[in-house]
């Protein structure tokens, strides 16, 4: 288990929090629930998709490529 509200801090505004999740997909890849948005001062539902952006796979890719040089020096 992890906090949602760590892992996904990047996309809630100041003040909008996470509330609960009640159901993930089979595969994993989907999170609905409820949570409190801030900006609209309402509790709304929420769906998460866990599938990284092209951007941030491209972060890891770098930094795995970055450690696999570092390693052969050494």
């Amino acid at each position: 288990m992890e906090d949602l509200n760590s892992t996904y801090a990047s996309l809630l505004t100041n003040g909008s929090v996470l509330v609960a999740a009640y159901a993930i997909s089979p595969d994993g890849r989907y999170i609905v629930g409820q949570g409190y948005n801030a900006a609209t001062g309402r509790r709304e539902a929420f769906l998460l998709d866990t599938v990284p952006e092209p951007a941030s796979l491209l972060a890891l890719g770098a930094g795995l490529a970055g450690l696999l040089v570092r390693r052969r020096r050494c």
